[in-house]
């Protein structure tokens, strides 16, 4: 929801912005098989009907199909790699990922990760070695770390600063984008 809150302050601003993401884990503890249980707000059937409820007003179906809380470890190195090619390949990326888990159901694991990337155009072999190479994820844990700052997600960032947190709405963006 963040996401698309940001992409519609950013088409209302006239304002040429570049949005790169940065990898954080809300739960780095997670094994890299995941745990076999839903994440804990799955759980509250208020938590997911206001989340399914606001989402549908962004176009969004949070379906809480995938019942098992990820290690998002391999889905922060496929769009490292993503960043590679361009921006706007990392934002498709981010996209598909999140519409995977979020939507479709699908754990974040190497098959659903591939996918994803042959989904945006990019080489299913070179995001399979990418997502498997330990020295990639090594410098993506280092990413990781840099951020550990961050206390939730979204996290926004701009100019270097952090500037929002949380699924903000548009007007809140657009005034954050504007005081920069």
């Amino acid at each position: 929801m963040g996401k698309r809150n940001l992409e519609t302050a950013i088409a209302q601003s006239g304002l040429d912005v570049t949005v790169r993401w940065l990898p954080f884990r809300m739960r780095p503890d997670v094994p890299a098989e995941g745990l076999g249980t839903a994440p804990r707000m799955y759980l509250d059937p208020s938590y997911v009907a206001r989340v399914q409820a606001a989402g549908a007003k962004l176009g969004l179906e949070y379906s809480h199909k995938c019942r098992q809380t990820p290690n998002t470890l391999l889905a922060h190195t496929l769009i490292d790699l993503a960043g590679e090619t361009s921006v706007a390949k990392q934002n498709e990326i981010a996209e598909v990922v999140f519409r995977q888990y979020h939507t479709d159901g699908l754990y974040p694991d190497e098959t659903a990760l591939v996918s994803a990337a042959v989904e945006v155009g990019l080489d299913a072999e070179v995001a399979r070695a990418a997502i498997t190479s330990e020295t990639r994820q090594q410098e993506v844990t280092k990413q990781i770390r840099a951020n550990a700052h961050v206390g939730g997600v979204p996290c926004f960032i701009v100019n270097g600063k952090p500037a929002l947190s949380g699924a903000q709405p548009p007007a809140a963006f657009l005034e954050t984008l504007k005081s920069f």
